[in-house]
């Protein structure tokens, strides 16, 4: 994944708690964990606070550019990130919604159909994929 965003503006917004991102390089100033963060308990916490108005900030920035949200082993059935992610891309044109996912779990808006990319299969083959023809 950090090969794949390698030179590229990048946000992360994740319902993982557990500081994957940031053990992976990722740059902790470019992540929100929207349900909290385990290692330090902390839910609506200056810090959350912080990363929520970042990641506002970023997609302000792109409101009228190019912009790819990449969604990943989000399950069907989880709205909380995926409905407001998918609306946003709905009111912006210019902007792509790609989702990799095991097939039963892929689920998209009928309204960004034409700005979607469906992916299904194996999160990790997918993105070993994606890596290497990149």
């Amino acid at each position: 994944m950090k090969q794949l965003v390698a030179g590229e503006d990048y946000f992360v917004v994740t319902s993982n708690a557990d500081q994957h991102f940031q053990q992976n390089g990722f740059d902790p100033h470019r992540i929100w964990e929207v349900e909290g963060d385990f290692f330090d308990l902390k839910m609506r916490s200056p810090e959350w606070e912080a990363q929520q108005r970042a990641c506002q900030d970023f997609l302000q920035q792109y409101a009228d550019r190019r912009l790819v949200q990449l969604e990943l082993g989000i399950g069907a059935a989880n709205q909380l990130i995926k409905a407001p992610l998918m609306q946003m891309v709905a009111v912006h044109p210019k902007w792509r919604y790609i989702t990799l996912n095991l097939p039963d779990e892929i689920n998209v808006l009928p309204v960004i159909q034409s700005q979607a990319i469906e992916l299904p299969g194996d999160l990790k083959q997918t993105l070993a994929q994606l890596v290497k023809e990149n």
